[in-house]
């Protein structure tokens, strides 16, 4: 063999581990089990084969039916994605627990780099303090999204996406406690719903600069895919992103079930080619995003605020209205559509309209 050819194979071989495209697949291996313990896994269903060497190695972990596995009191259970980024995964099967040991003043978590699978029961041993599901690093939420059974937090962190639109009913709070879900990172609710399952402290809260994308066709908009929350608990900022991407119309939403869409926002994004309705005139201060379909109601762009996208398949139906900084020798193109008006309001207002025919 030529010394070209041994360094070539060498070279793919190293690419390959990079790239982690040997991730392993572990089982739980008795009864009942400490998940933060690599010998509590095994490649083997039957409580057979090898262990893994450590939890950063993008695999996935399996508890199987008839199976109990615990992370102990004040005590993290993480399983991290790769340094090359794959994901790791957790996966409770249908028949399958994962037990959080909570008591008063002690940290109990799964901090998870990647998805988690929810088919089994995610429990919690009391009611004295609070666990936290924790999302690291990119990932989905599948199966189950009911927790109601713990007393856990749900954690996406700050540059992270959480998909769960691919839950089996949306995501379900414990019914009394102070729990609830706080989105630094982005979360995609596809069509599904998150229900505060009646409990008077249960919230949801968006953070400062996150993203929440939601595919609803409820008639009340975004604020309809929150259910059983009580007032003053759903925070949904005028700093975040909102996403809409579904596959039938929707509408943006004002207030109901004691959620409110904010009339002012940062990034304001239609990935719907059915058409997005605004249900109030919508201040837009990041980036207003035309993808696909358009957007029929009134935007003011804010003094810093950009467009991107628009084309005969996506503009905005209705009134925009744009800031800028001299009362003349000014140029812009409006995406409204192939007919509108443009007025110049009176100076100092220093803002130009345009609405669509």
């Amino acid at each position: 063999m030529s010394k070209a050819l041994l360094l070539g194979i060498v070279a793919v071989m190293t690419l390959l581990a990079g790239n982690n495209l040997m991730a392993t697949t572990y089982y739980s291996g008795a009864a009942t089990g400490d998940p933060t313990l690599t010998t509590s896994w095994w490649t083997g269903t039957g409580g057979t084969g090898s262990h893994p060497t450590d939890f950063v190695s993008g695999d996935t972990f399996i508890i199987q039916s008839g199976h109990n596995y615990t992370i102990p009191f004040n005590t993290s259970w993480t399983v991290n994605a790769t340094g090359a980024g794959t994901a790791a995964s957790v996966q409770v099967n249908s028949g399958g627990t994962l037990t959080f040991t909570l008591s008063s003043g002690s940290t109990c978590k799964l901090i998870l780099g990647g998805n988690f699978k929810q088919s089994g029961t995610v429990i919690g041993t009391t009611t004295s303090t609070t666990g936290v599901i924790e999302f690291t690093s990119s990932g989905t939420w599948t199966g189950s999204g009911d927790i109601s059974n713990v007393k856990a937090n749900i954690q996406v962190d700050s540059g992270v996406t959480l998909d769960a639109s691919g839950m089996s009913a949306g995501f379900k709070l414990k019914s009394s406690n102070t729990v609830g879900i706080t989105v630094n990172g982005t979360l995609v609710m596809g069509t599904l719903t998150i229900s505060g399952n009646g409990n008077v402290s249960a919230s949801f809260t968006l953070g400062s600069s996150g993203t929440l994308i939601t595919a609803t066709t409820s008639a009340s908009g975004l604020p309809g895919i929150f259910t059983s929350f009580s007032a003053g608990k759903i925070t949904l900022p005028t700093t975040a992103n909102y996403t809409f991407n579904g596959i039938a119309a929707q509408v943006t939403g004002t207030t109901a079930n004691n959620a409110t869409m904010p009339a002012t926002v940062n990034n304001l994004t239609n990935n719907n080619s059915a058409g997005l309705t605004l249900s109030q005139a919508t201040t837009v201060n990041g980036t207003l995003a035309l993808v696909a379909g358009k957007v029929t109601g009134n935007v003011t762009l804010g003094s810093s605020a950009t467009i991107s996208g628009g084309s005969s398949a996506s503009w905005l139906n209705g009134q925009l209205t744009v800031p800028f900084t001299a009362p003349s020798g000014i140029s812009y193109t409006f995406p409204v559509g192939t007919g509108y008006t443009i007025r110049q309001l009176p100076w100092p207002t220093s803002r130009m309209q345009a609405g669509a025919l």
